[in-house]
């Protein structure tokens, strides 16, 4: 009874997670919908709604193929789960705040937000990463890496989210937006053996995304100055790692939060990044 959908870029990896579904999931009907992504190039968004339309059964499960199922038998939990009052949506991580600003989901303070995933880096040994379930309320967003809904509530992706960034924070505001709410759960276990990159295309994509998305997530979201403040220093900082400016979104942050010291760097950088360029 549930339909799971990859999309895949290295068939290796695909393999080895198909096997350790089977090995895992337990005594539940499933189907695995995978779809080449070497051979279709499309964007995750258009990845998952052909797989939203292929799939057969009604609970969803959208997953990366850079992970393990640790959890025996999650197959029944998946299920049950999904299926409690007024659900739309769950995850493994998420977060209770989203800022009206350029920021990603973990770009606020950790009594935000909410995971339990054993996480691999590049730098330093694997670890079990979980906190936040003693104030697992009011979730308005998940990340990607585990995604679950049911057709039936008839929300699928924006396709007009392109490339591989932010497709998660849209069908998170989505969902919210028609009134469901939004789970992270700690009763499934995963290993994910990457983590994500945040380059200039990733901070030039959630800059298209908070234009788009700006309505919604007023209409969803109490604002709050200080979280706001904190989310888009966050994000300031990924473009000061990445020598990237953005006049647009200076000005935002300073009349957010003008006496702010990562202001004036992030100007100082702006000024430096003009004059090489002449």
């Amino acid at each position: 009874m549930i339909s799971i959908i990859i999309c895949s870029i290295k068939d290796s990896f695909f393999q080895e997670l198909k096997i350790n579904i089977l090995n895992t999931i337990g005594e539940v009907d499933y189907e695995i919908i995978k779809i080449d992504n070497l051979k279709e190039k499309w964007s995750i968004a258009k990845a998952y709604n052909f797989g939203f339309e292929k799939a057969k059964f009604n609970n969803l499960l959208f997953i990366h193929e850079d992970i393990l199922f640790i959890q025996e038998n999650w197959g029944e939990i998946f299920i049950n789960e999904l299926a409690k009052k007024d659900i739309g949506l769950i995850g493994l991580a998420g977060t209770s705040y989203k800022s009206k600003f350029p920021s990603a989901f973990w770009h606020v303070p950790k009594d935000k937000s909410c995971i339990n995933i054993i996480q691999h880096y590049k730098n330093k040994k694997k670890e079990l990463v979980n906190y936040g379930f003693n104030k697992n309320e009011g979730i308005v967003a998940v990340d990607g890496v585990f995604l679950g809904l049911k057709k039936s509530i008839g929300v699928n992706f924006d396709e007009k989210i392109n490339g591989f960034h932010c497709y998660d924070l849209a069908i998170s505001l989505r969902i919210l937006n028609k009134g469901y709410d939004i789970k992270v759960i700690d009763t499934i276990l995963i290993e994910h053996f990457s983590i994500g990159t945040t380059d200039i295309l990733f901070l030039k994509n959630y800059l298209k995304f908070h234009k788009k998305y700006k309505k919604i997530i007023k209409q969803n979201i109490v604002s709050s100055k200080e979280l706001d403040i904190y989310s888009v220093e966050q994000f300031i900082k990924v473009c000061l790692s990445n020598r990237f400016f953005s006049f647009h979104l200076f000005i935002k942050s300073f009349i957010l939060n003008p006496i702010s010291e990562i202001n004036k760097n992030y100007l100082k950088m702006g000024i430096v990044n003009l004059i090489k360029n002449k």
